[in-house]
């Protein structure tokens, strides 16, 4: 059986009025601060956690307005010294940064270089070089390209497209990746 004290609290609990949200809300935001505002150590916590989180916003607001390009649109960049592209190669040191690869290969005695997209042309995945096979092939679909970029195997219905190239009065091969070209055109020879 319950005492007559337990009683007590019992009916002095059901008389207890509701507080509102609101209420409740400001006098625990009007306490915190009191907390705050009465140990330094807890001040200082607090500010520094504000001006992080501000921070942090502020900073992603900023990179968000950023443009996402690293160069100039249209311009002209510099890849490599022709002396650093071995004969027959293809290079994939730029698949990453400029999402192009890079091939020097001889025909009938003549140097040529081109740079292919390595974008697949059936959904845009990145193509990866297969040294054995001598091919470029999409590891999503299962495309295959060959080293001059043409289309050997589908889904991709059309080669891959070629990006502006030029080689420099010093030796500096250069590309436009915003030019892309699609058959023969893209390919420069040098002796």
């Amino acid at each position: 059986m319950a005492t007559n004290s337990e009683l007590k609290q019992h009916d002095d609990l059901s008389q207890v009025t509701a507080l509102p949200r609101r209420s409740f809300f400001g006098r625990t935001v009007r306490q915190l601060i009191g907390m705050i505002a009465a140990s330094r150590s807890l001040a200082k916590v607090v500010t520094f956690g504000l001006v992080t989180i501000s921070g942090l916003i502020i900073g992603s607001w900023i990179r968000f307005l950023w443009p996402n390009r690293k160069h100039a649109v249209g311009g002209w960049h510099r890849l490599a010294h022709i002396h650093e592209l071995p004969p027959d190669s293809v290079d994939g040191r730029w698949v990453m940064s400029q999402g192009v690869w890079i091939v020097r290969r001889t025909d009938q005695g003549r140097d040529r270089i081109l740079v292919l997209r390595a974008a697949c042309t059936h959904l845009g995945c990145t193509t990866q070089w297969d040294p054995s096979l001598r091919q470029f092939v999409c590891p999503c679909h299962g495309s295959a390209f060959s080293l001059d970029g043409s289309r050997l195997r589908g889904p991709a219905t059309r080669a891959l497209d070629r990006c502006a190239v030029r080689l420099t009065s010093e030796g500096f091969v250069e590309i436009a990746p915003n030019r892309l070209l699609q058959g023969k055109q893209g390919e420069i020879e040098y002796l």
